[in-house]
C-alpha cells in the first residue's frame, strides 16, 4: 500500500473532558461552594503534613478518612432527589461520629490496641459499612463484595475443614481489630494514601493546571507527526508522560484518549487497534518513574527499600515496554500503509519545540527538582510538596503558564477529588490487608506457592501472575498489587527471589491486569472511546504489549534489568534487550513475512531476554540474518527512508 500524509485539516477533535469519571457537582450553587471548600481544606491540610511533618498516626488517618468519605458522599451522591440528600447527609453524619471518635480518642484508641470500650463495636460496624457504601458508589460492587468474602472468611473459617481452615473470629474481634488497631482501617494502605498519594496527586494537578500537558503534546506533535504513524506514537509519548503524572490508567485513558483515539483513527488506524495503543500506553504511565501511581509508594512501606531505588529499577523496564509499543506502532503503520501528518500542516497548527520548550519548558523544573531531591535522599512527600511551591512560583515566568489563585484553588479541588477513588480502594484493601494478617491467609499461600515450586518454579509465578491479573481485571491496579503482594510476596522471597524483583513481578501484572481481556478498567476505557469491540482492542493491546508479559519473568532470576549489577553489564543486557524488543514487535506486526520468518523474530528477541550469553548472541545473529534485506534497504536509502520524511 502506499504511505499517504494527512493534513490536520481535516481533524476534528472534541476538547477532553476535564471533569472526574462518576463524580457529579450538587445542582445547589452553595452546596457548590461547599463541595470545593471541603476539598480545599483536605488538600492543604495534607499538603501541610507533607511539608512540615504528619499527625498522629490515628489522627492523620481518621483525618484523610473523613475528608474522603464526606466528599465521596456528596459527590457520588445515591440520587438527585430530596431523599437522595436525607441519606447522603445522615451518611456524612455517621462518617462524622466514626472517625471523629478516633480523633478525639486517639491516644486512649493506640494504649488500648483492639480491645473495645463503650460504643467502639458499634461505630466500627458503621465505619466498616461506610467503606463499602463509599467503594461500591466510586469503584463499583466487585471490591465490596470481595472485602465481605474475606470478613466472611475470618468469621466462618472455623467451619472450614483441612488446610484453608482456622480457629475462626467473632464479629466484635473482627470490628476491634480493624477499627481499633494500626493493623485494621487505619494501617498501611490508608497510612500511604494520606501521604504520598494525596501528595503526588496534588503536585499532579497543579503540573497540569500550568500547561505541562500543553508542552507534552505540542512537542509530541512536533517530533512524532512527521513519523510513519506519527498519532499512534503521539498517543504513546503523551499517554507516556500523563500517566505518570496522573497514576491511575482509566482516568489517563479518559483524558488522553478523547484526543489520541480520535487522531489515530483520522490517519487510518482501526477502532480497535487506536483503542489498543492508547490503553496500553496509559496502563504503561503507571510504570514510568519517576512517579509510578499509588502501588509503588505501598512497595515503598511493604519492602522498606528507599522509593530511589524502586524508580531507578523501574527505568530500564519501562523503556523497553514503551519501546515495543512505538515499535509496534511503526510496524503496523507500514503494513498498512499508514503516512504521518504533512509537515505544513503541523507547522501551522503547532508552535516550534524551541519555541514551545521558550514558553513552557520551565514547567520541567519542578519536575526535575523532584526527581533530584528524592536521590538526594528527601523523604518523597517533602520533595513532591517543595517541587510543588517551586511549580507555583516557575509558572509566573511565562503568561501562559502563569498561575493565578483561581488557578491555585482549582488544582487543590481538582487533586482532592482525584484522590478519592484511590483512597476509597486503599480503605478497603486496609480490610482485606488485615483479614489476611488475622487469618494467616498469606502464611498459608506461602506453602502452597513453595509446593507448587518442588514441581517447578515456573508454577509458581505462573499462578501468580493468573492471580493477579483475575484481581486487576475488576479492580485498581493499587488494589490488585496490595492483595497480592499480601499472599505471595513472602511466598516468593521464601523461594529464593529478592525482596524487589518479587514485590515489582507482581506490580507488573497488577497493571497489565487493567489492558487484559476479558475484563480490564482501562481497557472498556479505550474501547468505549473508540467505539470498537473490547475483545478484538484487548488482543490488539497483548500485541502491542507483549514485551511487558516477558520482561517479569527476566528480572524476577535476574535483576540486570533492574540496574543491578556493573554498569558495563547492565548496558550490554538493556542493548540487547532493546534489540529483542524491535525483533518481537516485528515478528508480531511486520507486512510480508512468512510464518518461519515472523516465529524466527519472535524467538530470536525473546532469546535476546533469556539471561545468557550463548542466546543473546544466538537471537543478535538470527535476528541479523532475518532482517538483512530491510536493513540493506535501509542503509542505501537512507536520504527518503520515512522515519525521517517531511523534515524541515
Amino acid at each position: 500500500m502506499t504511505q499517504t500524509d494527512t493534513s490536520l485539516d481535516d481533524l476534528e477533535i472534541e476538547d477532553p473532558s476535564h471533569g472526574i469519571s462518576g463524580q457529579s457537582d450538587p445542582d445547589n450553587r452553595y452546596l457548590r461552594y461547599v463541595v470545593i471548600a471541603l476539598s480545599v481544606a483536605f488538600a492543604s491540610i495534607f499538603l501541610y503534613t507533607a511539608g512540615f511533618g504528619i499527625f498522629d498516626l490515628y489522627i492523620q488517618r481518621s483525618l484523610f478518612l473523613l475528608f474522603t468519605l464526606v466528599l465521596i458522599f456528596l459527590l457520588y451522591p445515591v440520587t438527585d432527589t430530596v431523599y437522595g440528600y436525607f441519606v447522603d447527609g445522615g451518611l456524612i453524619a455517621l462518617a462524622i461520629v466514626s472517625n471523629g471518635y478516633i480523633i478525639m480518642n486517639a491516644e486512649a484508641v493506640a494504649r488500648r490496641h483492639g480491645i473495645p470500650e463503650g460504643p467502639e463495636i458499634i461505630l466500627g460496624t458503621i465505619l466498616v459499612l461506610l467503606i463499602f457504601e463509599a467503594s461500591r458508589r466510586c469503584i463499583g460492587w466487585v471490591l465490596t463484595v470481595l472485602c465481605l468474602v474475606f470478613i466472611g472468611y475470618a468469621r466462618f473459617g472455623s467451619y472450614l475443614t483441612g488446610y484453608w481452615g482456622h480457629r475462626g473470629y467473632t464479629f466484635e474481634e473482627i470490628v476491634a481489630y480493624l477499627y481499633m488497631t494500626s493493623e485494621g482501617i487505619w494501617s498501611f494502605p490508608v497510612g500511604i494514601a494520606s501521604t504520598y498519594i494525596i501528595t503526588f496527586v496534588i503536585f499532579g494537578a497543579f503540573l497540569l493546571k500550568s500547561g505541562i500537558a500543553d508542552l507534552f503534546t505540542n512537542l509530541a506533535m512536533r517530533i512524532a507527526g512527521r513519523v510513519t504513524g506519527g498519532p499512534a506514537l503521539i498517543a504513546v509519548i503523551t499517554s507516556s508522560l500523563f500517566g505518570t503524572v496522573s497514576g491511575a490508567a482509566p482516568a489517563n485513558v479518559a483524558t488522553t484518549g478523547s484526543v489520541t483515539i480520535p487522531m489515530m483513527k483520522s490517519i487510518g488506524f482501526r477502532n480497535d487497534f487506536a483503542g489498543a495503543v492508547e490503553s496500553s500506553a496509559s496502563a504503561g504511565g503507571l510504570l514510568m518513574p519517576p512517579i509510578m501511581g499509588a502501588a509503588a509508594f505501598l512497595m515503598v512501606e511493604f519492602t522498606g527499600i528507599p522509593y530511589r531505588e524502586i524508580i531507578l529499577a523501574a527505568t530500564i523496564p519501562a523503556f523497553l515496554y514503551y519501546l515495543g509499543i512505538g515499535s509496534s506502532v511503526y510496524f503496523v503503520a507500514k503494513r498498512r500503509g499508514i503516512g504521518s501528518w504533512d509537515a505544513q500542516s503541523i507547522k501551522e497548527r503547532y508552535p516550534s519545540p524551541r519555541e514551545e520548550i521558550t514558553t513552557r519548558g520551565h514547567m520541567l523544573i519542578p519536575f526535575l527538582l523532584l526527581i533530584y531531591l528524592i536521590f538526594e535522599g528527601w523523604a518523597v512527600t517533602t520533595a513532591a510538596f517543595w517541587s510543588l511551591l517551586l511549580a507555583v512560583g516557575v509558572s509566573w515566568l511565562t503568561k501562559p503558564t502563569r498561575m493565578m489563585p483561581r488557578d491555585v484553588i482549582m488544582s487543590l479541588d481538582d487533586g482532592s477529588r482525584k484522590t478519592l477513588e484511590i483512597a476509597m480502594a486503599c480503605a478497603a484493601a486496609g480490610i482485606i490487608y488485615a483479614i489476611v494478617n488475622m487469618t494467616g491467609l498469606g502464611t498459608k499461600f506461602a506453602s502452597v506457592m513453595l509446593g507448587a515450586a518442588q514441581l517447578h518454579i515456573m508454577l509458581a509465578l505462573a499462578g501468580i501472575m493468573i492471580g493477579c491479573i483475575i484481581l486487576g481485571m475488576g479492580l485498581p491496579a493499587t488494589v490488585a498489587y496490595l492483595i497480592t503482594a499480601a499472599v505471595a510476596a513472602a511466598g516468593l522471597e521464601q523461594l529464593g527471589f529478592a525482596t524487589l524483583n518479587a514485590h515489582l513481578f507482581i506490580f507488573y501484572f497488577a497493571i497489565l491486569a487493567t489492558i487484559t481481556p476479558p475484563v480490564g478498567l482501562a481497557l472498556y476505557t479505550a474501547a468505549a472511546i473508540a467505539s470498537s469491540n473490547w475483545l478484538t482492542t484487548g488482543i490488539e493491546g497483548l500485541k502491542l504489549t507483549f514485551v511487558g508479559f516477558i520482561i517479569p519473568y527476566i528480572f524476577v532470576f535476574d535483576g540486570t534489568l533492574l540496574a543491578q549489577g556493573t554498569l558495563a553489564n547492565i548496558l550490554l543486557v538493556a542493548g540487547v534487550a532493546t534489540v529483542g524488543t524491535v525483533s518481537i514487535a516485528a515478528g508480531l506486526n511486520a507486512s510480508n513475512l512468512g510464518s518461519v520468518k515472523r516465529f524466527g523474530l519472535i524467538a530470536a528477541g525473546i532469546g535476546m531476554y533469556y539471561p545468557s550469553y550463548l542466546t543473546y548472541s544466538l537471537g543478535l545473529v538470527l535476528f541479523v540474518f532475518l532482517s538483512w534485506d530491510y536493513i540493506v534497504g535501509v542503509v542505501n536509502a537512507r536520504p527518503s527512508i520515512d522515519l525521517f520524511e517531511n523534515r524541515e
